[in-house]
């Protein structure tokens, strides 16, 4: 197994779609703060919001170049 992190500030624009159909998908809105669909904009907006947020970082994982799935890591504080 060959995991690799991408962060989501240097994502390709099909990386991006694949996430949002993954976080609009029913099984992941089930743990969503609300349940509506997340539109393109809002989902581009929020990884644009990412290139400036020092307390979260999220990443695409890949195992040997295949998109498995997301990591996130939030309240980070600083050293």
């Amino acid at each position: 197994m060959r995991l690799y992190l991408c962060n989501f500030t240097t994502l390709s624009e099909p990386q991006k779609k694949i996430i949002l159909t993954w976080r609009n998908h029913e099984n992941v809105k089930a743990y969503m703060y609300n349940d509506a669909d997340i539109s393109e904009a809002e989902h581009f907006s929020f990884i644009e919001a990412l290139k400036t947020r020092e307390d979260r970082r999220y990443f695409l994982v890949q195992n040997e170049g295949v998109d498995i799935g997301v990591i996130d890591f939030n309240d980070i504080s600083p050293s």
